[in-house]
């Protein structure tokens, strides 16, 4: 989640913000039910700022969060990459113990 200063304690909006990072279901400040996309998403190239991360990067960081109880491990697949490395992504996220529900259901 973005803040911008002042939005909370009804002083002047700045344009300097905060973020917060949840591994969770969250309703943010204003209200709003947040479910977070803790694992990023695969990219199989560069692009702006961010680097190239595979199905293994994504499990890998579904591991190190583990360590969070209840927490949520989504992720966001482009569909223009197609299902090349969707099926390494699902089950090697299933063999940790994560299970894939609609996200509704998380609300």
């Amino acid at each position: 989640m973005l803040y911008f200063s002042g939005v909370l304690s009804g002083n002047p909006v700045s344009a300097r913000s905060v973020s917060q990072f949840f591994p969770y279901a969250v309703d943010d400040a204003y209200g709003t039910p947040v479910i977070p996309e803790t694992l990023g998403n695969v990219a199989t190239q560069r692009f702006n700022q961010h680097g190239v991360r595979l199905a293994p990067d994504l499990v890998a960081s579904a591991r190190r969060q583990l360590v969070v109880r209840d927490n949520v491990a989504s992720f966001f697949y482009h569909p223009f990459l197609g299902l090349q490395h969707l099926p390494e992504l699902v089950d090697g996220i299933q063999q940790l113990g994560y299970t894939f529900v609609a996200a509704p259901s998380l609300l």
